[in-house]
């Protein structure tokens, strides 16, 4: 069965906004944008890349920074770190601490797919975790 793939919007921390195409995958556990899905600039870089094996032997994907979006699906808004990847195949990899973050599930019936997403981060409860953060760590969002 293939991985589901759709269309989102992504939110920079610079509120810049785009849409890409994102495969919802709980079988990886990082979540990946392309590095050229990203405007310049929105990159935290790593001092040392990071190597992920793939499942192909002998093949790689080589991680070299992150940075904070907010994803739109569906009129449900959650954040996500996402690993920097100037090699990703798909445009982004919304991957299972995503997921499990943000309690999104995918479902399959009758050949029809669709992500279920039970948490958003405009839900009153949430903005209040959030508020609390910001006043101790105002980078923390």
């Amino acid at each position: 069965m293939s991985k589901p793939v759709f269309p989102v919007i992504i939110t920079t921390v610079e509120n810049q906004t785009a849409t890409v195409n994102a495969v919802f995958d709980s079988g990886s556990y990082p979540t990946i944008i392309r590095q050229d899905k990203l405007p310049p600039g929105q990159i935290n870089n790593y001092l040392i890349p990071t190597i992920y094996r793939g499942a192909v032997q002998g093949s790689k994907l080589e991680v070299i920074g992150v940075t904070r979006l907010i994803v739109e699906y569906n009129n449900h808004q959650f954040y996500v770190w996402a690993e920097v990847s100037p090699q990703l195949s798909s445009d982004m990899l919304i991957g299972a601490s995503s997921m499990q973050q943000w309690d999104i599930s995918i479902t399959n019936k009758n050949g029809k797919t669709d992500i279920h997403i039970a948490h958003d981060r405009r839900d009153p409860e949430l903005n209040i975790i959030e508020e609390l953060n910001s006043l101790t760590n105002p980078n923390l969002l």
